[in-house]
């Protein structure tokens, strides 16, 4: 089905389901709001038909609301040690090396590998960051939309998924700042 048919099926969905004026390519809200407005079982499995991936996507956005073992968020080098509430001091967001520079490289690895210039991605990309409020757990729901990732581990996204899940995205950090110490800090929220 051609792109334009399947925006405009999305919105024939959506309206199906109560929606007054729909414009899915310009209005963000429509798209952040996307499967909650859908309320008839089977217009919710043809509009998410219409994605690319979709069957791994949805998959990975039923595990958003799972609970697994913090144990299992970062697979490194590095010891974690679990902090109770304050028994720590964090560090100011702007002086966690720790957060900012994975930020930012998480940041660059979208933009070299998400197809932004698909209308339909684009959609997709709006609802993830809106029901999650996180980049890192919106990459994590579209990795298979992902471009050009084959060499990377399929599971690169999930620690980050990990830590958004325990409320923990920003409370880890280095210990003192010293790479050498080979310790991450994680803060329980």
């Amino acid at each position: 089905m051609p792109m334009i048919d399947q925006i405009k099926t999305l919105a024939e969905i959506l309206k199906r389901s109560g929606s007054d004026e729909v414009n899915l390519r310009e209005n963000e809200v429509d798209r952040y709001f996307l499967f909650d407005k859908i309320s008839d079982a089977s217009d919710l499995d043809l509009a998410w038909s219409l994605f690319p991936k979709h069957r791994e996507i949805r998959a990975r956005a039923a595990e958003v609301d799972a609970v697994s073992d913090i144990v299992q968020f970062i697979d490194s080098g590095y010891e974690i040690e679990l902090m109770n509430e304050g028994a720590a001091e964090m560090p100011e967001p702007l002086e966690n090396e720790l957060f900012l520079g994975l930020y930012e490289s998480l940041g660059d690895f979208r933009m070299e590998h998400f197809p932004f210039e698909e209308p339909l991605a684009k959609i997709l990309y709006d609802w993830a960051i809106y029901l999650t409020k996180c980049d890192e757990v919106a990459l994590y729901l579209l990795w298979p939309l992902l471009q050009d990732v084959e060499e990377f581990d399929p599971q690169t996204p999930v620690p980050a998924f990990r830590l958004w899940q325990y409320n923990c995205r920003t409370n880890y950090w280095i210990k003192d700042g010293d790479l050498s110490s080979r310790l991450v800090i994680v803060k329980r929220p």
